[in-house]
Parts: structure tokens; C-alpha cells; sequence
């Protein structure tokens, strides 16, 4: 008795028995399988043997025989590997700077694979993400692209496995709030300020000007970014 190919966790490979019946006699051969520290499947027909969980099985070959020759039967330990299942890695596309995403990782594994944990390979990386290890949730930092892996970290029956991709953090446009007041009286002076949405004091510097003058007049130091008022009106900063 032999198998077509070695035997692992989800695999699925056919039994062959070699009869010293001549002719095809010997009456039809049917197989079973007894579970041992590991277990399996298989089609009592055709010996179609699928491993269920690592370990050894035994599996048992027999023919009915016939007018020539009597039932025999013969076993085989057989050994099932640990199986190495395929992960597969959503794809994350569009991510801007301070936006989050989630991952999603699924695998062939049929049975357990053990736990799949998510990080951001930070040495290959020229941008840079903060990502939840557990459940996959991602927020881009930096712009630029990020190595991303996800790893199912085995159990009893499937080895560890692991797939990466990278992608592309781009840049997010802030947003930006006036935080002075839009109203003084002519030669009163106050000092600009401005809130933004860009976070960890990122954004670039900012730096103020006149737009345009209605039907005041002011000033601006475009260093300091004190504006005073010179004739009532409207002005725009």
C-alpha cells in the first residue's frame, strides 16, 4: 500500500493497494481509516485520504474476495504533518495621513491556524503607521510607504505562516480654524492664531497675509502675526 504523496492537515491524497490477484480478481477493494494520535478521513471507494489533525492513523485496506481467492486485508501507519495553510491579506488602499483603516486576514486553516496578529515592518518603511496588533485597525502617522504583515501563529495542527504588503500612506490636506477674533475696534491689535486638524505639531509652519482689502485697512506683521486696524471696514486675512 502506498500513498500518491505525503500526507498534512487539510491535504487530501489517494491510497493505492497493489493486489498479486491477477486479472483484477480478488473482489473489490474498500478502505478504512482508525484514528491514532492524529485523525483523518477517507472515501472507503476510491481511498481518497484527507488529514484531519497531526499525528498517525492507521489505515486499513481489504478486498471482499471472490470464486479464486479469499478476503485479505493489509495496514499502514500513516504519519499526518502539521498542515501550512495560505493566508490572504485585504487590501488597503487610499490611506491618508491621521485616517484609519481595518485589516482583514483569512486563511485556508479549516480548523484553528492560531491567532493572527497584525504589525508594520518599521526598518523597511518610509512612512509610518501605528497599528493594533490584535485587530487589525491601522492610523497613518507619516506619508509615505509602509510594510505591512500579518502572521497566523499556529497550533497543533498548521505551522506558522505569514504574508506582508506594502502600501502607500499619502498625504491628507488639514483642516484649518481661525481661533481669533473677527471683530476689533480701529487701532486695537491682537495676535492671529490659528487651530489645524494635522496632529503631533505637523502640517508645516503657519504663516498669515492679507488677502485682500474691502472697506477697511489694517496691518500685519507677517512674522509675528499681530494685525492691527487702521479704518473701520472689512478686511480679509
Amino acid at each position: 500500500m502506498a500513498l500518491s504523496e505525503e500526507l498534512s492537515v487539510d491535504k487530501t491524497v489517494m491510497a493505492y493497494v497493489f493486489s498479486s490477484a491477477t486479472d483484477g480478481m480478488g473482489g473489490a477493494i474498500t478502505y478504512a481509516v482508525t484514528a491514532g494520535s492524529g485523525s483523518a478521513t477517507v472515501d472507503p471507494s476510491t481511498g481518497a485520504l484527507m488529514g484531519i489533525s497531526a499525528g498517525t492513523v492507521k489505515l486499513t485496506a481489504s478486498t471482499e474476495g471472490d470464486w479464486d481467492y479469499k478476503a485479505a486485508s493489509i495496514s499502514q501507519e500513516i504519519t499526518i504533518d502539521k498542515g501550512r495553510p495560505v493566508l490572504s491579506l485585504s487590501p488597503v488602499m487610499g490611506l491618508r495621513v491621521d485616517e484609519i483603516a481595518t485589516l482583514t486576514a483569512t486563511t485556508t486553516a479549516q480548523k484553528g491556524g492560531g491567532l493572527i496578529r497584525f504589525s508594520v515592518d518599521k526598518e523597511v518603511s518610509d512612512g509610518y503607521a501605528e497599528i493594533d496588533e490584535q485587530e487589525g485597525q491601522i492610523a497613518g502617522i507619516t506619508a509615505g510607504m509602509i510594510l505591512l504583515n500579518a502572521t497566523a501563529q499556529g497550533d497543533a495542527n498548521y505551522h506558522a505562516v505569514s504574508i506582508s504588503q506594502w502600501i502607500n500612506i499619502g498625504k491628507t490636506t488639514p483642516t484649518l480654524t481661525m481661533l481669533s477674533p473677527d471683530t476689533l475696534q480701529v487701532d486695537e491689535s491682537f495676535q492671529l492664531r490659528l487651530g489645524t486638524s494635522a496632529t503631533s505639531g505637523m502640517g508645516g509652519s503657519i504663516s498669515f497675509f492679507l488677502a485682500s482689502s474691502g472697506s477697511g485697512s489694517a496691518t500685519l506683521d507677517l512674522r509675528t502675526g499681530w494685525f492691527t486696524a487702521l479704518s473701520a471696514g472689512t478686511v480679509t486675512i
